[in-house]
């Protein structure tokens, strides 16, 4: 932060130094001023610059959910299986942090795709004909209550976000996954499905 700060302070040394003044006495007052304000910022007990941060604590604050459905997905995982976030734009970086590529054409399907027809008819054609192995998000893909029930038949949940929402795994590769990731992962609230 002393950095940002000794840069702000010679700009602002050299924008007053290009100041025309017509009256001489004026342009010290000014510069007294301002020197005057920055001494009182920087002196005083609540400003940012001498506050203390909880790196840990804002990094959990902010990444939390990302860094857990990443690693979840990470371990679980081989480098072979493909992920899906649906319309959650605020965890994009689970993307990075799983290691894993993502199931759908275009990478992200976020909460603007939704509104195009191209876009949500080819996440529908993504889940029903090369599913991924890791999926985040509410299931509910389809209005047709067959396709539908195939959907959910073939997804066990094992990361509860909400009442519809979460991380599900794909049945057919539950029983690949060895004792040892699945333990590994309950660190980060994964339970295994029966």
């Amino acid at each position: 932060m002393i950095p940002w700060f000794g840069m702000f302070l010679l700009i602002s040394l050299i924008l007053l130094g290009e100041v025309k003044v017509k009256n001489k006495f004026l342009k010290p007052i000014l510069v007294s001023v301002v020197f005057v304000s920055l001494i009182i910022f920087v002196l005083y007990p609540g400003n940012y610059i001498t506050k203390t941060v909880d790196q840990q604590f804002e990094l959990i604050t902010n990444f939390g959910q990302t860094i857990q459905v990443g690693e979840s997905v990470r371990i679980l995982s081989s480098p072979d299986h493909t992920f899906f976030i649906n319309q959650n734009d605020s965890l994009v970086l689970s993307y990075w942090q799983s290691q894993r590529n993502s199931s759908y054409k275009y990478g992200v399907f976020g909460y603007v795709q939704p509104g195009f027809k191209k876009y949500q008819r080819e996440k529908e054609n993504m889940i029903l004909y090369s599913p991924p192995d890791f999926y985040f998000g509410d299931l509910n893909i389809t209005s047709d209550k067959e396709k539908q029930n195939e959907i959910n038949n073939s997804y066990r949940l094992i990361l509860k976000e909400s009442d519809t929402t979460g991380l599900f795994i794909k049945k057919s590769i539950i029983n690949s996954i060895s004792d040892e990731k699945w333990q590994r992962a309950e660190g980060f609230e994964v339970v295994r499905p029966n």
